[in-house]
This record gives C-alpha cells, structure tokens and sequence, in this order.
C-alpha cells in the first residue's frame, strides 16, 4: 500500500513540472525520433533501392549463332527467326542484326585523294526496324527507320554518334547523305546512346536494303528484350525454339539478376542507420541520467526528511524510478510519433511511398520507457544512500 502511495507521489512531482519533463524527456524524445525514423526512412529507402534493382535488372538477352548448322549450308539464324522466339513468355519485343562483310568504303562525301591516309571505314549494320527499341536507341536528331523503309528497301540508314562524328555527318541540316561502297544511302537519324556502346561507332540500314545491294543473307544475331525476372527463362528457351532438334546450335547470353547485391546494399543500408538510431537513445538516456542526478542533488533535504519519517530505500528507489520511467513514457510516445511524421514528409518530399513496419512506434515506445528507466536506476541507487542525519544537516 505504501508503495502505492509513493508511485502516485512520484507521478504528481513529475506532472506538475511540465516544464521540467518535457526538457528532461527532450534528449531521449530525440533519440526515440531518431531510431523511429531512421528505421523507417531505411525500410523505405530500402523499397526503393529494390524497385531501382528491379527496374536496371536484365532486360536483354541476344542469341546468336554457335557451333555448327543443324542442317549443313542452311543459316542458323533467318530473318524470320525472331517470330518463335516472340512467343516465349516474357519476350516484350525482337530484333535481328548482322555484320556486313565486304564494305570496301563508308563516306560522307566521294573524294579521290591520294593523299589523304585510308581510314577505317565504321561498321556497318542490317537490321529489323525494331533494333532501335530492343537496343534502347536514342535519337539526338532525325528518326529511326520503321518497317515502311524496311518493307521497300529504301537506302536509309541512322548512324551512331561516334561515327557521324568520323563521317562529318553530325547535323542532319547540313549533311544527310552518306555513301556505302558508292551507293548513296539518305541518313534518316543519329543516335547517341545504346545499351552496348559498341553501336555508336556503327551505321544501321534496314534488313532488305542490307539484302538487295550488299548481300546480306542471314543475321548473326537476335536480340530480345524481355520483362524484369525473365531473362534466364528466355536464355534458355530460346535456343530450344530456334531449333528443338539442335539448340546447341545457339548461344544465349544475358546479364544475371544482381538479387544478392541488392539484399546486400539493402542490409548493410539498414544495419548502419540502426547503429546510428542507437547512438541518438544512448545520448537521450545519459541525458535523463544526468538530469535526474541534479534533481538527486537538489531534493537532497527532502529525501532526508522522508527517511527519517520511516521511508524505506526500497520506497526511496521506487518514487525515483518512477519518475524516471514518467520521462521515459513521454519520450517513447512523442518520439515515435515525431518519427512518424518524419518518415511521412520526407517520403513524401521525395515521391516515395512511406513504408513502415507496424511493430515501428511499439517498440519506439518501449525503448523510450526502457531508457528511462535505465537512466533513473542509478539516480535512485544514489538518492536511496542518503543518510537522514547528514542530509538534514545539509539543508
């Protein structure tokens, strides 16, 4: 029963100094805040580095020709081969390319000067007119060619960065036509990036044209954009739709997904901004601690009339504990809510969606009161030693 009285004690000294709690709970309310948030800000970050991984996992996936034909002298690779490959689940969309042999020029403009050095003509590519999506192509001036060009055969070409930089083809206003082994062929665009690099330094006609004057026969390689996770499934149907019958015939390569680096990237994230959440409770504890030293030291009087009225250590340990756990409770409940709304307004500063566990603000709660009364315990232990004789004497 005494005991009962002492808590209650305990809990009015507390409240009618809301000033005082308030300050003295200030320290752990921050350093509850903190681990709140950082928790959260971390699952939600978090969410995001996974939708980054996700979103720049593979997505590409090209096949080409390996080992030898299934039937001899027939192409492994045809123009049409894209179309089985097309319905394997997760294919988004299809692309053939080939290397032209036998390209003795590629200029700009004809010259016939002996003086001038032969230079390296660049690569010239055919290609389906969905290269340009499947390969991520992005056009810095002009347009790809569609299907139209390649249905006629039209001489178009589009031309990668680097070489329209060696042709001198880099405005489309002022030169737009180059010449391939003398042929003249209209530059319809320049794209200046890819998913391989290697394409910049290329110039791309389409599949028929490549066919009608350069005997392009076969392709020598299928590219296949896929959905994010599908990328293994494909490698390895491919070759299988191709040619059931001799699927070694094909070689399939793709990027694997980086699922281990992204959990990695996703612990360690969490792991160090917890670590950080932690320094702030033990700094808002020391403070308690500190805070109800002094207010040991100020109630030294008071503490010694209450011995020599009969209070026990025990009830001295209890009313101080008490106290202590008071503060611990405001900043449990205040820091977690402020830690709530940090993780809400700064998710929403930056356009993610707030993710937080539910056990975030229980357990932001429980620490606060832990803190609390951790920091009081040695607080109490001290004002428990007071002797009444000498405290009385004090005051």
């Amino acid at each position: 029963m005494r005991l009962r009285y002492v808590c209650q004690d305990a809990l009015v000294s507390s409240v009618s100094r809301p000033s005082k709690l308030f300050l003295t709970a200030f320290g752990a309310m921050l350093g509850v805040a903190s681990l709140v948030a950082i928790s959260g800000l971390t699952t939600t970050a978090g969410t995001q580095i996974i939708a980054r991984f996700d979103s720049a996992s593979s997505t590409y996936v090209s096949i080409e020709n390996a080992g030898e034909p299934v039937n001899h002298g027939d192409p492994r690779l045809r123009w049409a081969s894209g179309d089985g490959v097309a319905r394997i689940e997760g294919v988004v969309r299809v692309a053939l390319s080939a290397r032209l042999a036998g390209i003795t020029s590629v200029v700009a403009v004809p010259l016939d000067d002996p003086t001038v050095p032969e230079a390296t003509p660049p690569a010239v590519l055919a290609a389906t007119a969905d290269l340009g999506e499947v390969l991520g192509l992005r056009l810095s001036d002009g347009r790809m060619f569609d299907r139209g060009h390649e249905e006629r055969g039209d001489n178009v070409v589009v031309v990668g960065a680097q070489a329209a930089g060696q042709l001198g083809v880099d405005d489309l206003a002022l030169q737009r036509v180059v010449f391939i082994n003398d042929v003249a062929y209209d530059v319809v665009g320049i794209f200046d990036e890819a998913i391989d690099n290697s394409f910049l330094g290329a110039v791309i006609m389409p599949a028929r044209t490549a066919q009608t004057h350069l005997g392009a026969t076969s392709p020598d390689v299928l590219h296949v954009i896929v959905r994010p996770g599908s990328a293994r499934l494909v490698a390895e149907q491919g070759p299988i739709a191709l040619a059931p019958s001799g699927p070694t015939a094909f070689a399939a390569s793709y990027t694997p997904d980086p699922t281990d680096l992204r959990e990695q990237v996703g612990e360690d994230t969490r792991a160090m901004f917890v670590v950080v959440g932690f320094v702030s409770m033990l700094a808002g504890t020391v403070g308690i601690m500190n805070t109800m030293l002094l207010n040991v030291m100020e109630r030294t009087g008071e503490i010694g009339l209450r011995r020599a009225l009969g209070a026990k250590r025990a009830e001295i340990v209890v009313q101080f504990l008490t106290e202590s756990a008071v503060v611990g409770v405001v900043s449990g409940a205040a820091g977690s809510a402020i830690g709530m709304v940090v993780i809400v307004a700064l998710a929403e500063s930056r356009s993610w969606a707030p993710v937080a566990e539910w056990w975030l603000m229980p357990v932001g709660f429980a620490l606060g009161v832990a803190s609390g009364l951790v920091a009081g315990a040695f607080p109490a232990w001290r004002a428990a030693r007071i002797e009444p004789a000498s405290s009385l004497r004090a005051a």
